[in-house]
Formats: structure tokens, sequence, C-alpha cells
């Protein structure tokens, strides 16, 4: 199954790295990228594949910043429990268009895997307030006993609702700083 990965987005820094890579795509020649981060992320590459994999990864390595939340093959999962359980309808859809439609993503750097969605600062405003509603639905965790402690601690994956909080402090850091949301899938 895959892994979803959501990550802070740096337009700016995308806006100034689009040009240099548009370039180099037309010129069918990412070795002489004319920006010196992606040229030196280039120099690192044994061998240079298909361009749009290429220009897909360096974007998603430079552009992507702060913490990341991880989604070990649960992310419909839990898109399904922010819509059925919480009842952040809007907030799932906008979740499940960032993963897959392609939102905010050009020809010359969409690819199989690695970045596939962008949403917006003014997206992440309106998925940030549609997430502050739903965490009033929230139930407060039980804490475990007896062997649902160990159980608890032996867990490698997050609960939904930990996820949601989660989700909510990452939408809320992006809006703050006025950053956008990347959706990032790797597959084993």
């Amino acid at each position: 199954m895959a892994t979803w990965t959501l990550r802070g987005f740096d337009w700016k820094r995308f806006h100034e790295l689009k040009p240099a890579l548009e370039q180099a795509v037309r010129r069918k020649d990412l070795r002489t990228v004319p920006d010196a981060e992606a040229a030196a992320l280039v120099a690192e590459m044994e061998e240079i594949g298909e361009l749009a994999a290429v220009c897909n990864y360096l974007i998603a390595h430079i552009c992507t910043t702060g913490d990341a939340l991880v989604f070990h093959r649960n992310f419909p999962e839990f898109v399904d429990y922010l819509q059925d359980e919480l009842g952040a309808e809007d907030a799932a859809e906008m979740l499940t268009e960032g993963a897959f439609a392609g939102v905010h993503m050009e020809p010359w750097y969409q690819a199989d895997e690695g970045l596939m969605g962008i949403l917006s600062w003014a997206d992440l405003d309106r998925l940030h307030r549609w997430l502050q509603a739903a965490a009033a639905n929230l139930q407060p965790e039980e804490r475990p006993r007896g062997l649902a402690v160990l159980i608890d601690a032996l867990r490698t994956r997050q609960t939904n609702e930990e996820l949601a909080k989660s989700l909510l402090g990452l939408v809320g850091h992006c809006v703050e700083n006025r950053q956008g949301l990347a959706f990032l899938l790797s597959k084993p």
C-alpha cells in the first residue's frame, strides 16, 4: 500500500525555481539547470531518468518545508473518518482533491509518485477553518489500561484522532506562514 506524506509548501521558492526548471526541460537537459540548489541535486544523481519525474523530485525536495505528517497506508481511511465521524465533508473533499486530482500540478512535473498535488494558501485558510470546526467533534481519548498500555506502546501508526490533531496543527502552521500544503506519495 501507498504512504502519503503531507508537508508545507513554499510557493515563493517554487516561483523562483519554476522558470529555471522549465528552461532546462525545454532544452531537455537538467544538468545545466540555472538554479544552484537544483543543479547541486542533479549533480548528485548517477543518471537522469524521465524529465517530469526528476522535476517532480526537485520541486518536492526544494519546495517542501517543515515537519511531515505521514499516513502509512491509511490516508483514504482517515479522509473517510473526517467525513463520516467528524462531519468535515468539505475538508475531506479538499484533502481528496489535493491528493488525487493533481491540484496545482502541471504536466511537465507530473509523475506517478512523489509530489501529487499542492493546495494554495487560500485553500488552506478554508481547510483550517473547517478542521477547527470539526475538532469540536473530537472525543477525548480514553487512557489505556492493563494490557492496552503495552499494545498502545507497540502501535506504529497514529489513531485517526491523533492524525486529525496533527493535521490541524500542520495546516495552522502553514496558514500562519502563508505556505501551501504538498501531498507526496511513495509506493512500496
